[in-house]
């Protein structure tokens, strides 16, 4: 009885695999590469770009007590920082980049960021959140426009969210849906995984990559 039930477990599995799916991976250059995931329903394309040239700060964090506090959600074992020059070589151009084929309307919306105010051994941050209350545009554009502002005083971003079973830390998390007719979403993320972190130590010496993915789906 248990070994038929077993059974139809996996024939319904199975029963749910796209067969009809293709897969299709480039390398672009030494820091970017390209990934196709094409089924019946959807299309995703999938651009990944290492930013190891620049400089992250690494602490230690607060979640040895912090992760047993049911009101909390898991938090990374280690303070990551990356530095602000990421959004401003890196994030605002590709929004700008975005505006300019879309249309200006299409801002990239913020869905998730947290700053960092101060220096790498004295800072304070603040997330998205903090951003609307203080009647601040939650877009790529105002975050630029914010950061304009106060340019000596922004160290950089921290992890947003964590998600452990992924592995994945979350630093910077923004998008719009259906910008036009023929493109349901576009998603850009910018986060540090687990997984990888013997690589990264391998190959680049840094205890963390950051990467930036940018997820076009039609």
């Amino acid at each position: 009885m248990f070994r038929k039930k077993t059974k139809e477990r996996e024939e319904e599995k199975l029963s749910k695999i796209d067969y009809n799916k293709h897969e299709f991976r480039a390398q672009i250059d030494k820091t970017t590469s390209f990934s196709v995931i094409d089924t019946d329903l959807k299309a995703t394309f999938i651009i990944k770009k290492n930013l190891h040239d620049y400089k992250i700060y690494v602490s230690s964090s607060e979640a040895p007590v912090q992760n047993f506090i049911k009101e909390f959600e898991m938090q990374p074992y280690e303070e990551i920082i990356g530095e602000r020059a990421i959004l401003d070589k890196e994030v605002f151009p590709l929004n700008e980049k975005v505006r300019s084929v879309l249309g200006e309307r299409v801002n990239l919306r913020i869905r998730g960021i947290r700053l960092c105010f101060g220096r790498e051994d004295d800072y304070i941050t603040i997330d998205e959140r903090d951003l609307e209350n203080s009647k601040i545009s939650p877009s790529i554009q105002g975050l630029k426009e914010f950061l304009l502002s106060n340019q000596r005083s922004v160290l950089g971003f921290a992890v947003r969210h964590f998600k452990p079973k992924k592995g994945n830390m979350v630093f910077l998390k923004c998008g719009y849906d259906e910008p036009v007719s023929e493109i349901k979403s576009i998603n850009v993320q910018i986060l540090a995984s687990l997984q990888q972190r013997g690589f990264y130590m391998q190959k680049h010496n840094k205890p963390y990559g950051l990467q930036m993915f940018i997820v076009l789906t039609v």
